[in-house]
């Protein structure tokens, strides 16, 4: 864990980072969150019609509803488990608040992004409820709808001022909007709503990555790791500042070996983002380097960063040889301009005597 931020190297980020965060306004990060292979392959009917296929009616009726371990499971990203508990709910009534927004974030944990928005939206026809709000912002968020995002998320502050995701949710628009002082406005009213969450000051880090605040970044990252010791994406975000800040051996310092290539192919991709080829060519030199297997994504990556250099390089060559042809054809042509176009010449005057009464006179001649 790094607590002393290091001399500031300025740098310009020109990327936004890739972004992961659900409906419930969790953590901003450069590596996007995994679900597992039987989650991600379900839509929330299909889990839903899975549950009741294999729970009877008389089951359905007598399971346990306690709402708090619904949304403890949720939290926890556990929709087999909350999943059951709305249902039962629902099972006895289907104006449920809460089980209806269980099912809504399930939804969207399962990557089931149009049940979603269809659940947040018929909780709103009938109530302007601040957690409907702020999931349907976030989604409206996911598809790059961000002016419809922050309207619903400002809604949703205005009516639920102390929900701490909807901050956390309005810094993120308001970083994709580059209104860097009121992104960092909103992830610290969400650090403060949440003194024990880690997800603000981590997303607070990367807004400063982005503009290129390092040192600020720094600092945010290890408040965000002194909350939350184990919270990985913000360990790996201080990591990132560390490499842009030139503390490469630092920023790689107590990582495992087979977690080094990760980081330094992850902060090759972020410095081709930005435009520096050289600096992105050697750290996935060396992810291949110092990867005890053969490192397939790096491989790539660095592939993919030469062929692009030699497309540059022929395009280049072939934008000169354009240029010197250009040159060549006008030079050539002004030598044909000349060799058509001669100099006019005049005629020799010619003199003759046109009768001993007049006085002698010439005459132009005519040109050849």
């Amino acid at each position: 864990m790094f607590r002393d931020p290091p001399r500031r190297t300025p740098f310009s980020l020109k990327v936004t980072a890739i972004l992961a965060f659900s409906a419930l306004g969790g953590c901003a990060t450069a590596v996007s969150e995994n679900l597992s292979a039987e989650t991600e392959a379900q839509s929330v009917e299909s889990l839903e019609q899975m549950i009741r296929d294999r729970t009877s009616e008389a089951e359905m009726a007598s399971a346990g509803t306690d709402i708090n371990e619904a949304w403890d499971l949720v939290e926890a990203r556990d929709c087999n488990g909350a999943m059951p508990i709305a249902l039962a709910i629902l099972h006895n009534d289907q104006d449920n608040l809460d089980a209806r927004l269980v099912k809504a974030e399930c939804a969207v944990i399962v990557n089931d992004q149009q049940s979603a928005g269809l659940h947040y939206e018929e909780i709103l026809v009938s109530e302007r409820e601040p957690r409907a709000l702020r999931g349907l912002g976030v989604l409206r968020a996911r598809e790059g709808r961000y002016a419809e995002a922050q309207i619903l998320l400002q809604e949703a502050a205005v009516s639920g001022p102390e929900d701490w995701r909807t901050w956390n949710a309005l810094g993120y628009v308001s970083d994709i909007e580059g209104d860097w002082e009121a992104a960092a406005d909103a992830y610290q009213r969400s650090a403060g709503l949440a003194p024990t969450r880690a997800a603000p000051l981590n997303n607070l880090g990367l807004s400063y990555l982005q503009q290129g605040d390092t040192a600020s970044a720094i600092d945010a990252f290890n408040q965000a790791i002194n909350r939350d010791p184990d919270f990985t994406p913000a360990d790996e975000n201080l990591r990132m500042a560390l490499i842009f800040d030139g503390q490469l051996e630092n920023a790689l310092w107590g990582i495992s070996e087979d977690r080094r290539p990760v980081i330094l192919n992850n902060a090759g991709v972020v410095a081709r983002a930005q435009g520096n080829d050289d600096l992105a060519a050697d750290l996935f030199q060396r992810a291949l380097d110092e990867s005890p297997i053969f490192y397939e994504k790096a491989y790539n990556n660095l592939r993919a960063l030469r062929h692009e250099e030699q497309n540059a390089d022929q395009g280049r060559q072939q934008e000169q040889a354009r240029v010197d042809a250009r040159v060549e054809a006008q030079s050539r042509a002004r030598e044909l301009m000349a060799a058509e176009m001669p100099s006019p010449q005049l005629a020799p005057i010619q003199v003759r005597n046109i009768s001993a009464e007049r006085t002698e006179t010439t005459e132009p001649a005519s040109s050849d």
